[in-house]
């Protein structure tokens, strides 16, 4: 991991700069913070393959929702937590509709 230093620096009336570390980052890799996990699971009695990317709690409902991209649909879709079965990480390479492949 790629570490950041965040530095205060200062100068006195005498002209003496000095320099203070304030803190500290690790900045991880945008490519594995920024991908979203591929699940598969059953909804609605159909295996679905999806690109979570929320996991979001509606107010006015109270449900708490599974938002994500369903392999081989052009939108993204929501799933109430409480009708997904048995879920698992998938090894399925996710492609968008619409994007290229490599």
């Amino acid at each position: 991991m790629k570490k950041t230093t965040i530095t205060k620096t200062s100068t006195n009336a005498d002209g003496v700069t000095t320099v203070e570390t304030v803190e500290t980052i690790e900045e991880r890799n945008p490519e594995t913070t920024r991908r979203p996990a591929v699940v598969q699971f059953y909804y609605h009695g159909k295996r679905r393959v999806v690109e979570a990317f929320q996991i979001k709690f509606a107010l006015g409902t109270r449900n708490i929702l599974l938002v994500g991209q369903e392999l081989g649909c052009d939108h993204p879709k929501a799933f109430l937590m409480d009708e997904i079965t048995m879920a698992d990480f998938s090894n399925v390479k996710f492609v968008a509709v619409g994007a290229e492949r490599e």
